[in-house]
């Protein structure tokens, strides 16, 4: 008896748990009113199958580095603009915006499976709205850089339906 209490204590915690952490975040009302995100990357502590990118891509690839930051900061704004039109909304450092997406690339493999960490801020006091982590799968060949190319514009996709979801629940809410 005493084992079924503890096994029903834990199902109901996880119950609490979960039903907690799926409500929407109260910040997300902020973004009401957005129509430009403005975004920067940090790329301090990307490591591309194991390495340090920088040290990856100078070794590997025949592109400098810069360009392949850059390269992967347009194509992803690119690709999640895609989603975010039918909103009125952009990712875009061409207007100043109350609104800021830091992303962090943190890992990739070598046939391009990489990890992002997003965080969506309100500057003016520097609230987090969100934060959020985007994994995409690779592909099975042997160029990092196609393979790449390929997971960043997967993405990019889910990096505009989120901020679309984000956008589409603010505005729902009262």
């Amino acid at each position: 008896i005493m084992n079924k209490r503890i096994l029903l204590l834990i199902v109901y915690s996880i119950i609490a748990v979960v039903a907690v952490t799926a409500k929407e975040p109260e910040n997300w009302s902020l973004f009401k009113t957005a129509n430009v995100v403005n975004y920067e990357f940090d790329f301090s502590t990307f490591k591309i199958d194991k390495v340090d990118a920088k040290d990856y891509i100078e070794m590997t690839q025949k592109i400098p580095y810069e360009k392949y930051k850059n390269s992967t900061a347009n194509i992803l704004a690119q690709l999640a603009n895609e989603q975010l039109n039918k909103l009125d909304l952009k990712i875009s450092n061409d207007t100043i915006s109350d609104f800021l997406l830091k992303v962090k690339p943190l890992t990739a493999d070598d046939d391009g499976e990489h990890t992002f960490l997003f965080a969506l801020y309100y500057k003016p006091d520097q609230t987090l709205i969100e934060g959020f982590e985007i994994n995409s799968n690779g592909g099975d060949g042997d160029s990092f850089v196609e393979e790449f190319l390929d997971g960043l514009k997967k993405t990019g996709r889910k990096l505009g339906k989120k901020i679309a979801n984000i956008k589409e629940t603010a505005i729902s809410l009262k």
